[in-house]
């Protein structure tokens, strides 16, 4: 991804700007939410900026919508970033990272889907969305992919 933080004073101004947003949401009876990337986890003077916002954030006024492959493309474990935020994340965004760290179909790569679902809806998750963000064949991929959510147990 393009976008990094260069200092903390860059990511306190993001969440403090976020945390505005999200009450003139709520003052329309809209939740306001954030979806990661992986710069989001790039350490900075020795905080995350991801957890810093999960911290902070009202959750009354904010929910996140937690991106499968982003997490590992940071190298950040599914299911611990899961427990530790529990019930931080409405909705998930399902993609699938191959063993070199390219996107791949939902199913077909590295995370193990049916244990993440079953965690996620155990800590709250609600709506799951399926993405590859690129593809050579997206038609394929949409196919593969259901596919393989049609025969998944959890």
């Amino acid at each position: 991804m393009s976008h990094v933080f260069s200092d903390m004073t860059q990511v306190k101004n993001m969440i403090s700007s976020l945390q505005e947003a999200a009450n003139k949401c709520m003052d329309q009876g809209v939740m306001l939410g954030y979806h990661n990337h992986n710069w989001e986890f790039d350490e900075l003077d020795g905080k995350i900026p991801y957890s810093m916002m999960l911290e902070e954030l009202d959750p009354e006024l904010f929910t996140f919508q937690l991106d499968t492959y982003w997490v590992k493309k940071a190298g950040w474990d599914l299911s611990e970033i899961l427990t530790a935020y529990s019930g931080r994340f409405i909705t998930c965004h399902l993609k699938d990272i191959d063993g070199e760290g390219d996107f791949e179909d939902v199913g077909h790569g590295e995370i193990d889907f049916p244990d993440f679902l079953k965690k996620a809806q155990s800590q709250g998750a609600k709506y799951f969305f399926v993405e590859r963000d690129t593809s050579d064949d997206p038609m394929e991929s949409i196919r593969r992919s259901y596919a393989s959510l049609k025969e998944m147990r959890f």
